[in-house]
């Protein structure tokens, strides 16, 4: 098969260059006649290996001494350049301005930790150094005065409630050591009445302690009606404990209660248990309020900890903000050099039109290739020259 070539035998690489040159003759030629450019010099040299590199190469000095000798396209390269380069500053001087944004937020954010830290500082300072040893001497009296309050009403509710009519004495009456002994042998009732007795004043010192944290006028009529409800109840055991320890002298005189205020005993139970019962709930209430001094100071430090931490949080995502904004800009400052780099020399390429047209001619030379029956592994070798040649045209326009 001659294609063409006088001497009835395949051209090489450089005559293959040659001829594309001698075709081409510094004319811009259409996608079309590339391809068919392709095909019949694929076809002068067999589609050799060696003659397609030289070929594609001689295509893209071609097309860049065309362009080169465009002094309109030249001017319409540069003046894209030259847009491009503007673009890119203006995106430089929109990112700029948002970094000193991200900065001043994070100064906000500085001056919110350091008012943290005055707060953690005063917390430390402001509370009561006493409050510890407040709250442990509360802790000891109010625990032996309750063991005493329960021993007391425990005592003094089977005393005036279940205890027989005989000779009392008054310590006898009101710390009976066999109260609970006794009431569980006389029923499971009399027990848990004696057992629960105390506990109901302890919930009422409670309930004392709670209205004094509330705010307003009403709380001190709370606080009123639960010592007059106490002052009455222990008034009453009072009565019935005097009356039993009463001994008339006529056998129908009867135990009144003008007579009981006129008793010692009476007013010594009274004293015994409610005055005992007022200072349980103030011992109670100043020991709550010295335990809440020790708390409200760990408190405050560790919740501005924590809030010193949110706060770090956010500064270290404002940081990184400023960091991919700052990498941004180096990133456009060297595209923005490479342009410079570009609109400086002397002639600039257009690499897609020249990719264009080597995807034209390589079109042809691939089409005989496949007319000739070549092997899938020889036009994937073909289809590699190309993507080096072009590999090397944007190596060569980057680094222009």
């Amino acid at each position: 098969m001659t294609n063409g070539n006088p001497n009835n035998r395949p051209l090489d690489a450089d005559s293959v260059r040659k001829s594309l040159i001698e075709a081409i003759d510094g004319k811009k030629s259409s996608g079309e006649e590339l391809e068919q450019l392709g095909m019949r010099l694929a076809g002068r040299c067999e589609a050799s290996p060696e003659a397609l590199a030289p070929a594609l190469n001689a295509l893209v000095q071609n097309s860049k001494m065309i362009q080169a000798q465009d002094a309109a396209t030249q001017e319409k390269y540069k003046t894209q350049l030259k847009a491009q380069k503007m673009s890119l500053e203006n995106d430089i001087e929109s990112i700029s301005k948002k970094i000193p944004v991200h900065q001043s937020k994070i100064n906000d954010l500085k001056d919110s930790i350091h008012e943290f830290k005055e707060k953690i500082a005063e917390a430390k300072k402001g509370g009561n150094p006493l409050a510890k040893v407040y709250f442990a001497i509360g802790v000891v009296i109010n625990f032996f005065l309750g063991i005493y309050l329960f021993v007391f009403y425990s005592s003094a509710s089977y005393s005036a409630f279940f205890r027989p009519d005989n000779d009392m004495a008054i310590g006898n009456a009101i710390f009976y050591p066999k109260a609970f002994g006794d009431a569980w042998n006389t029923s499971i009732g009399q027990f848990l009445f004696v057992l629960l007795m105390p506990v109901i004043f302890l919930g009422l010192g409670f309930l004392l302690h709670r209205f004094t944290q509330n705010q307003g006028a009403s709380r001190y009529i709370k606080i009123g009606v639960l010592y007059i409800i106490t002052f009455i109840f222990d008034a009453l055991l009072a009565f019935e404990i005097s009356e039993k320890m009463y001994n008339p002298t006529l056998e129908a005189l009867n135990y009144t209660m003008s007579m009981a205020f006129e008793s010692p005993n009476f007013w010594i139970i009274i004293f015994a248990g409610f005055i005992a019962y007022v200072i349980w709930g103030l011992v109670f209430d100043f020991t709550m309020d010295s335990f809440a001094e020790m708390k409200i100071g760990a408190t405050t430090i560790k919740e501005c900890k924590k809030s010193i931490d949110d706060l770090n949080k956010q500064i270290d995502q404002e940081q990184q903000a400023i960091n991919q904004n700052e990498n941004k800009i180096d990133s456009l400052k060297k595209e923005i050099a490479a342009l410079n780099a570009k609109i400086a020399n002397e002639f600039v390429y257009d690499t897609n039109g020249i990719k264009k047209d080597l995807n034209s001619f390589f079109q042809g030379w691939i089409s005989y290739m496949k007319q000739i029956g070549s092997k899938n592994h020889e036009i994937s070798d073909a289809r590699s020259q190309l993507d080096t040649v072009i590999s090397t045209l944007d190596t060569d326009n980057n680094n222009n």
